[in-house]
């Protein structure tokens, strides 16, 4: 092989080996690097109920702790979760927040009426 075609194979090596370190250390960071996510499934924002007991559903993904209205609630291996809550008659604020390892959160607010 000539010099010429032993520079572009060594180049050709050092990109792919480049490539594979840049997709690698993505791939071990997007946890860090997404944040926590927080879905709630029930009951929608706005909702109106004559039932006094609700459960909140929903799922949370690359969390490390989730609470509900501050009292810490546990997710099921597939980051999915289920509480019951019994509403005050009138107007009611439910606060949902998730935190991940290093200490970053997000958070939902349900309000519901209880007629």
């Amino acid at each position: 092989m000539t010099n010429e075609k032993r520079s572009v194979v060594t180049w050709m090596i050092a990109l792919f080996i480049t490539g594979w370190v840049v997709f690698y250390g993505y791939f071990e960071a997007r946890n860090f690097i997404l944040g926590p996510s927080l879905t709630i499934n029930s009951p929608q924002n706005g909702q109106t109920t004559d039932d006094s007991l609700v459960e909140i559903t929903g799922q949370a993904k690359r969390i490390a702790r989730i609470y509900l209205n501050d009292r810490q609630i546990f997710t099921r291996a597939d980051g999915t979760f289920a509480e019951s809550l019994i509403l005050s008659v009138g107007y009611n604020i439910i606060e949902v927040k998730a935190l991940d390892q290093v200490g970053r959160q997000v958070k939902k607010i349900i309000e519901i009426v209880l007629e």
